[in-house]
C-alpha cells in the first residue's frame, strides 16, 4: 500500500559555532539591571516557568545577539521555502525574544525546577537557542496538542519510536545548539538536575496575518 503521512509536524536542530560567551554576558548582565518577564498575560495564560528568572521581550538589535539573529533569520526563510512552502510575499518576521534561566533543584524544590506544558498562540515557529546546558539539565519535551496516540498506542506495545507511534519527541538541550519547532505544540522542560543553572534564549516567529490575542 502506499503510505500517505498526514499532518506531519517538524523538530530542528543544529550546531552553531557563534560567540555563545557573548550571549552568555548579555543575559546576565539583563538580569543584573533587573529586567524581569513582568508584561500582562490574559487570565487563563500562566507563567509557564518555575524556579527560575525569565527576561521581559528584550532589544533584539543588541550586537551580543547580532550573529545568531542573523542564523534564525536565514533559517527562517529556509522553512518558508522548503519545509511549509509559504508564496514569497508571506513575511514571516520575528516577533519577539527573550531569555530563561531555569536554576537546579538543589536551589528549588524537584517540582519547581522545570517549565510546565504550553505552546505559544498564535504564532508561527519558535526557536530555543541553548545558551548553557550542562546534562541532565533538563530534556526539551514536545508533545502534540491531544493525546490520542499516547491512549491509542501505549508506549508498551511498541518495539521502538517513530512519526507514526510516538506520543512524545524528547531532545537533550548541549550547550551552542539551536532547534526550532511549530509553536502550535505543546512542549515542556523537565526537572534540572544538573547542579548549574540552565540558560536559553528564544524567538517567536509569526506570519502577517495572526492576530496577537494571548501572548506567549
Amino acid at each position: 500500500m502506499h503510505i500517505t503521512p498526514l499532518f506531519p509536524n517538524v523538530f530542528a536542530e543544529e550546531a552553531l559555532h557563534i560567540d555563545n560567551e557573548q550571549v552568555l554576558n548579555h543575559c546576565i548582565e539583563l538580569e543584573k539591571n533587573g529586567v524581569a518577564h513582568d508584561h500582562f498575560r490574559p487570565k487563563g495564560v500562566g507563567f509557564s516557568m518555575d524556579g527560575g528568572w525569565q527576561s521581559g521581550f528584550i532589544d533584539l538589535s543588541h550586537e551580543a545577539l547580532q550573529p545568531l539573529i542573523s542564523i534564525i533569520q536565514d533559517r527562517i526563510e529556509g522553512f518558508k521555502k522548503n519545509i511549509f512552502m509559504l508564496r514569497d510575499d508571506c513575511d514571516v518576521k520575528i516577533q519577539n525574544g527573550w531569555f530563561n534561566r531555569m536554576c537546579p533543584a538543589t536551589q528549588a524544590s524537584v517540582e519547581l525546577a522545570s517549565v510546565e506544558p504550553h505552546r505559544h498562540a498564535n504564532y508561527f515557529l519558535s526557536f530555543v537557542y541553548y545558551v548553557k546546558a550542562e546534562p541532565d539539565c533538563g530534556d526539551l519535551i514536545i508533545m502534540p496538542n491531544d493525546h490520542s496516540t499516547e491512549f491509542m498506542i501505549p508506549t508498551a506495545y511498541t518495539s521502538e519510536q517513530n512519526a507514526y507511534n510516538a506520543s512524545r519527541h524528547r531532545f537533550i538541550p548541549k550547550t551552542g545548539t539551536l532547534v526550532a519547532f511549530p509553536t502550535w505544540l505543546m512542549h515542556m522542560v523537565g526537572d534540572n538536575h544538573s547542579g548549574t543553572d540552565r540558560i536559553s534564549f528564544a524567538v517567536n516567529t509569526k506570519l502577517p496575518h495572526i492576530k496577537d490575542t494571548y501572548r506567549l
